[in-house]
């Protein structure tokens, strides 16, 4: 197989992931290629056992679509939410179901030299329980925080966070980009001479996927020093 073609057919991949079922003139626009062209790579990945047909789109009249998802149980993903005490591993087929039991334990992430070996060790664990070929482990996710140092920046830390709606499902290797911009600046007064002298900024976050579409909108808060000689 040609590495152009290996290439479009991850991309019909990674399009009929995101969309969960999808017709093939809906992923001919989305991938930018020939109906005929698309059509032919999605019948080869049908025989390939990674695609299958789920079915018929709804209409208002004419041909209804042959509709197409992923083989749920032919790839799976590894999926590890991180907070600044506790990790949390599962395993999902490629339909975003639960294939593992949560495997949930303690990992102080803050200076603590050790915290990625221990992690790889449970992820290994995790995979080699649930008796999966590594070979079909598709890719692991990673979600984490950020950590503040008020000695190194002017954020003292992060106050809050407001008005958060989601607007889009975002799925396991999914590409995100995120945009802040500042709404508001809010000084607050100072209890004595020893007090940091710090404000408020509102800030509005824009999450975007790769198709520039939202799938977040929020505000946060963060507490700031304020500039010396401002």
């Amino acid at each position: 197989m040609s590495d152009k073609k290996l290439l479009i057919k991850k991309k019909i991949l990674r399009q009929i992931y995101f969309s969960s079922s999808i017709a093939c003139s809906e992923l001919s626009w989305k991938i930018k290629k020939s109906l005929p062209l698309t059509t032919k790579l999605v019948n080869e990945l049908m025989s390939d056992g990674y695609v299958l047909e789920t079915g018929f789109a709804p209409s208002t009249g004419g041909r209804k679509p042959v509709m197409y998802s992923l083989k749920p149980d032919v790839l799976y993903i590894v999926s590890v939410a991180l907070d600044q005490f506790v990790a949390r591993i599962v395993i999902m087929d490629l339909h975003n179901r639960f294939v593992s039991p949560i495997e949930k334990f303690e990992l102080p992430l803050y200076k603590n030299p050790q915290a990625l070996n221990i992690l790889t060790d449970k992820i290994d664990h995790v995979i080699a329980r649930s008796g999966i070929p590594r070979d079909r482990i598709a890719g692991i996710g990673v979600g984490m925080p950020g950590f503040v140092d008020a000695k190194k920046g002017p954020v003292l830390l992060n106050y809050g966070l407001e008005e958060c709606r989601f607007l889009k499902p975002v799925y396991a290797g999914a590409t995100i980009g995120v945009q802040l911009t500042c709404k508001e600046k809010i000084m607050q007064e100072q209890k004595d001479d020893n007090d940091i002298p710090k404000g408020i900024v509102k800030w509005l976050v824009e999450v975007r996927d790769e198709t520039g579409e939202h799938v977040a909108i929020a505000t946060i808060l963060t507490m700031v020093r304020k500039k010396t000689g401002v």
